[in-house]
């Protein structure tokens, strides 16, 4: 079981933190590193909020996209890096 740091209203979390790619251990160290990314570069201000993984992944909002080499419609999670999306250049150049 781990922890994420999710925003608020958008409800997906936020993968491009320097350390654990926003996955925690513990709830402790989830709230410590919410605290530390609120000031200096990163600036999250109170958007963002502590949750269970378990739970985020039960209520991630999908979406839908166009295959790229396809055409063909597909859901994939709002949280998918772009670059592992079917739906981008960068993934089918790979």
């Amino acid at each position: 079981m781990g922890y994420v740091l999710v925003h608020k209203t958008k409800r997906v979390r936020i993968s491009s933190l320097p350390l654990h790619g926003g996955s925690y251990q513990t709830e402790a160290a989830a709230r410590a590193a919410l605290t530390r990314y609120r000031g200096g570069r990163m600036a999250l201000g109170d958007d963002y909020k502590v949750m269970e993984e378990s739970a985020y992944r039960a209520q991630v909002p999908m979406v839908e996209r166009v295959n790229l080499m396809t055409g063909e419609k597909f859901m994939e999670p709002a949280d998918r890096p772009y670059y592992c999306s079917p739906s981008s250049e960068t993934y089918w150049s790979m």
